[in-house]
């Protein structure tokens, strides 16, 4: 369902840049695009916190960040989101190095009519032929998800105050999980900001007889 051609160039051609810079790199995962620390994250802070202010609220536990390869503690904070489901962020390690994965909030969307279908198309497999002609090389495509089922209307959201100069919104969207799921906005950092820098949002793409997910990226 997703097309991450453009953010797979565009990572290749930074990562000599970043190489020199501190011990921060660019990895690729199902998701997107994130920032690779080699340096293991603090042992997390133990932080106190009373009673919930009051009913449906959920403590977001502190964690550490890494700021141009300087580690920084965001402190916890209760929050409150009726009908959500949260799903903590947390560091994870792959290989011999450090990802964070982001937290969400999930809303689940009603479920669908009976007779909604998801209907998969396989695009044939072009030949490409190699510098001998008698040659031909098949290489499949990867498969295409068609989402039948009309797109709901997007949640206007409120973003808040900027966290700093090298942070994008990522606006929320509705994602296909045998039913719609919203998987709200947030603020993202450029994993490496320069003059110009943006965020182009992913978006539905109406086919005619579906819908199809194109995937967002950074320029």
């Amino acid at each position: 369902m997703k097309v991450k051609n453009l953010v797979y160039t565009g990572l290749i051609l930074a990562l000599p840049a970043l190489s020199y810079a501190s011990d921060i790199s660019v990895g690729i995962n199902l998701g997107g695009a994130g920032v690779f620390i080699h340096e293991a994250p603090p042992p997390p802070r133990v932080e106190r916190h009373e009673h919930a202010p009051g009913p449906d609220f959920i403590w977001i536990q502190g964690h550490w960040n890494n700021h141009h390869g300087r580690w920084e503690w965001i402190r916890g904070h209760w929050d409150r989101r009726p009908g959500m489901r949260y799903i903590a962020g947390h560091w994870e390690q792959r290989g011999q190095g450090w990802m964070w994965i982001d937290d969400q909030w999930l809303t689940m969307a009603p479920p669908p009519p009976p007779q909604a279908q998801v209907q998969v198309i396989v695009p044939q497999p072009q030949p490409q032929y190699a510098p001998q002609p008698q040659a031909v090389i098949e290489q499949p495509q990867q498969p295409v998800v068609m989402v039948e089922q009309p797109v709901p209307a997007l949640i206007v959201e409120t973003p808040g105050r900027r966290p700093g100069h090298d942070f994008f919104w990522v606006g929320g969207h509705w994602s296909w999980q045998g039913v719609w799921v919203w998987i709200p906005g947030e603020w993202r950092r450029h994993p490496h900001f320069h003059e110009g820098a943006m965020w182009y949002p992913g978006h539905w793409e109406d086919r005619g007889h579906g819908h199809v997910w194109i995937e967002g990226y950074w320029r």
